[in-house]
């Protein structure tokens, strides 16, 4: 399976689903970095796979081989080759007040300051965007994949089945 893993907004699980699918298996794309240079290790230790600077400069398509995952945000849609991916995972968090607070912490520790038209493009853009991509999706809250890793690959798996027939 070929799985883009993407977030209604910063902040909401992207990479704690990263690290669960890379930890069941999967293999990162050689588009993303565990720290790129752009993001804080402060507040994400165990790491971000975002993509790589130099993927984000390239205008190279984003293709995903057997097996593989990788982590894109909505600003970077148009770079995916989306007849390589089989399934998209959506990220979110039900309590958009804290998500927005990390945003805001998380951009300040990035050395930049987001605004609220940054923080309502990063929330919107993906759910008009998402309804226009021909790829199966699946929507995973982040307190499911905290509680219950397991259950939520399972659903993945079994997205795959139904993909594959």
């Amino acid at each position: 399976m070929r799985i883009l893993v993407t977030g209604i907004g910063a902040r909401c699980g992207t990479s704690a689903m990263m690290r669960t699918l890379l930890s069941d298996g999967m293999t990162p794309s050689p588009a993303a970095e565990k720290f790129p240079s752009y993001c804080a290790p402060s507040k994400n230790p165990e790491g971000f796979w975002d993509l790589s600077p130099e993927m984000i400069q390239s205008t190279e398509a984003i293709r995903l081989e057997e097996n593989e995952i990788v982590k894109v945000f909505s600003y970077f849609y148009y770079q995916v080759d989306w007849s390589t991916v089989d399934l998209i995972v959506v990220m979110y968090r039900n309590d958009r007040e804290a998500q927005i607070t990390s945003m805001h912490e998380t951009a300040l520790a990035e050395g930049f300051e987001a605004t609220p038209a940054m923080v309502d493009l990063m929330i919107r853009d993906p759910h008009d965007l998402l309804d226009h991509i021909p790829s199966p999706t699946i929507y995973i809250e982040i307190e499911e994949l905290r509680s219950n890793p397991e259950l939520v690959l399972s659903k993945i798996k079994e997205a795959d089945t139904w993909v594959q027939q």
